[in-house]
């Protein structure tokens, strides 16, 4: 882990919108706590029913290989292996992939039994109460997905966890980057990056991912922003950053000064390597919205600098004071 070293990043007074952002998350997750576990323990009663999984396959495997859409290589010879072979790991797989499929999924009601309507019948009562479960289900109710259009997801997904490591690795990230950024350019800079960050995150998830009924939350899209903004006002300036590779031992962590693009290369490289490699249907991290929001940093980064070249002729006003940065080379006469 490597991050900016903010020395008084406790001190609220100097960047209430990033602390205030870091509270609205945090109430929001306490405020869905007690729906999360309610309706998790309801969505896994039922999808851990062996018989009901194994059904859901075979039967999402007929509408994969039958439907008019097109489903990726991997996908539709799982559904072969399933059908033909008659193997039931495979089909307890892809019961469970069936939830993800938009397609499926609204499809549901209109299926008809190729098999015993009995079981049939009974699969399709257990459905429909998966589905009341998943409506009531905080990350529906606030999360983007192909299945609704509501712009007011778009915001209120980037205040929605699905448990306290989603939310604390991504609050880490946003008090780093939203203090450091705060101080630099202002709280008002802050929210409109880290607000349209999420947007654009939420509009590159749903160009680039496949189909899915599963919704995109978390504030990683927009705190993807900030970084990325941060990288970009200090491409080439020496900035320190604190170190640590998780080994309580000397020499595993420390400081090192150096220049802003190192933390946006290799974050955006491990998003896009992570983003092609990884199977769509798959898929649990949302890699293309992380792109999605650090090209909107750097977007914002770029109009910044040219604003302020071509309209104002002023370079940008660090403060260095407060993220304590030097010259990465010197230069001697």
């Amino acid at each position: 882990m490597i991050l900016p070293f903010v020395s008084a990043i406790l001190n609220f007074r100097l960047a209430p919108v990033t602390w205030s952002l870091f509270a609205l998350q945090f109430i929001v997750y306490l405020y869905s706590m007690v729906p999360i576990a309610q309706s998790k323990h309801s969505l896994e009663k039922v999808m851990n029913d062996a018989v009901f999984n194994e059904f859901q396959g075979r039967l999402f495997a007929n509408h994969v290989l039958n439907g008019d859409y097109l489903y990726p290589a991997d996908i539709r010879e799982l559904a072969e292996q399933t059908l033909m072979q008659n193997q039931r790991d495979k089909a307890q797989v892809l019961g469970s992939l069936a939830f993800r499929d938009l397609a499926f999924v609204k499809s549901a009601d209109q299926l008809e039994s190729f098999d015993d309507p009995i079981i049939f019948g009974w699969w399709k009562g257990k459905f429909k109460a998966l589905q009341e479960y998943r409506e009531s289900h905080p990350s529906y109710l606030f999360g983007v997905s192909d299945n609704g259009t509501d712009f007011m997801k778009w915001i209120s997904y980037q205040f929605s966890h699905s448990g306290g490591m989603h939310l604390f690795s991504n609050m880490i990230f946003l008090l780093v980057f939203g203090w450091a950024l705060e101080v630099t350019i202002g709280g008002l800079g802050v929210l409109v990056t880290f607000l349209g960050s999420g947007l654009m995150a939420a509009g590159v998830f749903l160009l680039l991912e496949q189909p899915t009924a599963v919704p995109l939350i978390g504030a990683s899209g927009a705190v993807s922003g900030l970084m990325a903004l941060f990288a970009c006002l200090y491409w080439k300036r020496g900035v320190r950053f604190l170190y640590w590779l998780f080994i309580p031992k000397k020499g595993y962590f420390g400081f090192v000064y150096l220049p802003g693009w190192m933390i946006l290369v290799p974050w955006a490289l491990a998003d896009l390597a992570g983003f092609m490699s990884t199977p769509e249907a798959l898929g649990g991290i949302a890699y293309s919205a992380h792109l999605g929001g650090e090209l909107c940093g750097v977007v914002i980064g770029v109009s910044v600098f040219v604003l302020r070249k071509y309209f104002t002729k002023q370079p940008w006003p660090y403060r260095s004071a407060f993220i304590d940065e030097k010259p990465i080379f010197t230069t001697v006469n």
